[in-house]
């Protein structure tokens, strides 16, 4: 994770981006999303998961190196 001048971090190059596009809900969402939490320390990277917006929460509290966005908040 990289920090700008005002203080917000962003993803660091090379990164993964990835979204669930609301064909999965509830616990599946939350395992996937632990998953790429855990190929992202593997591998060093950053990560942007875009979770449905009852998920968003839980997600960004268990994780730390997914950077968590709305759908369409990135649009």
């Amino acid at each position: 994770m990289t920090t700008t001048r005002n203080q917000k971090t962003l993803p660091k190059p090379p990164f993964f981006e990835t979204s669930v596009k609301n064909y999965i809900y509830g616990d599946a969402v939350f395992e996937y999303a632990k998953a790429v939490d855990e190929g992202a320390k593997t591998y060093d990277i950053d990560a942007i998961f875009i979770a449905p917006y009852t998920e968003i929460r839980r997600i960004a509290e268990h994780t730390s190196r997914l950077f968590v966005f709305a759908p369409y908040m990135d649009t």
